[in-house]
């Protein structure tokens, strides 16, 4: 079976939203070497194994920038060297202002869109997994899971996190959508999460939801807790079990 990886990626980002990041101009630590991604894959097929993976790579590409333009070469020399990586990109121009919410969302879903596989594991360019997966607990396509996240903490209920986690018939689940990696379909998820996704908000990073994905779904997640049953989320693993993946930071890490 092929489980395609979607990895969306940037080298630079601007906040153009109101907060107090305003302004600013963020680069990636590693960019633009591919060093960082490469770190992720190798992880990945290390500790995901039993199931045939294709990485495929989405660029958030500000094409006036010109460490952009050399991670996007970079890139494609990595898909060159590598018959399991595809690269893509969404493109903008940083001298725009276009709002970091709306090119991340758009390059998040155009690397699930690239993907080959009806099932994919979403995964951003910077996270590793900290311990080698059971395919068998984690194969949702087999037991009508409809989505399954890695979590980075523990698996226990957190009150000040204001999130609930239950058991049901098929495993644990949580009403809280992040940022984590996690496997889902391609039709569960243009027809669940994504039309959601896309009502982009003009956020600041510091507040209350983030702003790009997971913030939008949060927020209509807690607003219409009548619905949560829409939202069939589950963790891998029981109550209890440890983190799962662990994020490295692409703002700081350089290998």
């Amino acid at each position: 079976m092929l489980l395609s990886v979607a990895m969306p990626t940037h080298a630079v980002k601007k906040f153009v939203e109101d907060g107090p990041l305003k302004g600013r101009v963020l680069s990636s630590a590693s960019a633009p070497n591919t060093k960082l991604l490469e770190t992720c894959i190798e992880n990945i097929k290390n500790n995901l194994q039993g199931v045939d993976l294709e990485f495929v790579i989405s660029l958030d590409y500000k094409t006036d920038v010109d460490l952009c333009h050399q991670y996007f070469q970079n890139l494609k020399k990595l898909e060159e060297n590598n018959d399991n990586v595809k690269v893509t990109s969404v493109n903008y121009k940083l001298q725009d202002n276009v709002r970091v919410a709306e090119t991340a969302t758009h390059n998040y879903l155009n690397a699930i869109d690239n993907c080959t596989s009806e099932y994919f594991l979403f995964w951003e360019h910077d996270w590793v997994f900290k311990e080698k997966i059971d395919l068998e607990k984690a194969s949702i396509w087999k037991d009508g899971r409809e989505l399954l996240r890695f979590n980075q903490v523990a698996n226990v209920w957190n009150p000040e996190r204001n999130f609930l986690t239950w058991h049901d018939e098929r495993g644990y689940r949580t009403n809280l959508y992040s940022g984590n990696p996690f496997i889902c379909s391609k039709t569960v998820y243009n027809n669940t999460y994504r039309p959601i996704a896309m009502d982009i908000p003009n956020l600041a990073p510091h507040m209350q939801f983030a702003a790009q994905v997971e913030g939008p779904i949060q927020k209509y997640m807690c607003n219409n807790p009548q619905k949560i049953d829409n939202f069939k989320i589950y963790l891998y693993g029981g109550l209890g079990h440890p983190a799962t993946v662990a994020h490295l930071d692409g703002q700081s890490w350089r290998g």
